[in-house]
């Protein structure tokens, strides 16, 4: 393809001088979204950008966890998402990923990310988890907090990890492995079906909710619009 857009420049300058800066501006930006597409598929590319941060550690997460653990991602509540849940059949727990490139610090409660503390929204996604797979009250299910922080220009920072601030543990993705390795053992299969049971119900019934919507909104707009 790029061949072909190389020759389809030739071409158009030799007939057409005056086209060559617009042509050669064209080619320019289709050779970069390529070189583009090419690093990101060939796993070069930043991994700071939020969705392919999230995807990496979904499947760093689902090769850790000890046998009989689920592992659910992107789950939608009405006022936020959570990024992953780690399920047992007496524990869960919450993941929350934040990549960035941009300094963070670490302080006596948290970790501080431009100037905003992010262990907060993990505590708070944490309440919904545990209240989602009891139905009601924590009671008899232990949750445990994980911050996934990605920077790949802070290596001198990532060095201050893991730590523990509160009841959050906060690692990067080469203590993914670790941290996995220290969840409980299942023992009743069962239990992890029922909890996994509801976490999926709330993914289809989320899910369900945009089809509705997105079929609303097109129904109102026209086919064509």
């Amino acid at each position: 393809m790029l061949g072909g857009v190389a020759l389809y420049v030739i071409v158009s300058v030799a007939e057409s001088p005056g086209r060559s800066l617009f042509v050669g501006f064209y080619f320019g930006v289709v050779s970069t979204y390529a070189l583009y597409e090419f690093r990101r598929g060939s796993g070069s590319a930043p991994i700071h950008q939020g969705a392919y941060a999230e995807q990496l550690v979904d499947e760093l997460l689902r090769k850790s966890v000890p046998k009989g653990w689920e592992v659910r991602s992107a789950l939608s509540f009405a006022d936020g998402d959570i990024d992953h849940v780690l399920v047992g059949d007496r524990t869960v727990v919450m993941v929350e990923t934040k990549s960035t490139q941009t300094n963070w610090k670490l302080t006596d409660i948290g970790l501080s990310l431009n100037g905003v503390d992010t262990t907060i929204r993990a505590r708070k996604s944490l309440g919904r988890v545990r209240r989602l797979v009891t139905g009601g009250p924590s009671a008899g299910i232990d949750g445990q907090a994980w911050l996934v922080v990605l920077s790949p220009q802070n290596s001198v920072r990532d060095a201050q990890l893991p730590t523990v601030r509160g009841d959050v543990q906060i690692i990067t993705c080469g203590h993914i492995a670790d941290a996995a390795a220290a969840l409980p053992p299942i023992v009743d299969a069962s239990r992890v079906a029922a909890n996994v049971a509801r976490v999926d119900k709330l993914i289809a019934d989320r899910r369900s909710h945009e089809h509705r919507a997105q079929a609303r909104v097109k129904s109102e707009t026209g086919p064509n619009q």
